[in-house]
């Protein structure tokens, strides 16, 4: 997935951006509600 901060890719599984460092994992927690 990108971050929606930075617009850098995520690798699947990782919690957070290698860019920006922002917590990409809490936004796909919010999205299974």
């Amino acid at each position: 997935m990108r971050c929606p901060v930075c617009g850098a890719w995520v690798e699947p599984g990782e919690e957070y951006c290698p860019n920006c460092g922002y917590d990409v994992y809490c936004i796909d927690e919010e999205d299974d509600f």
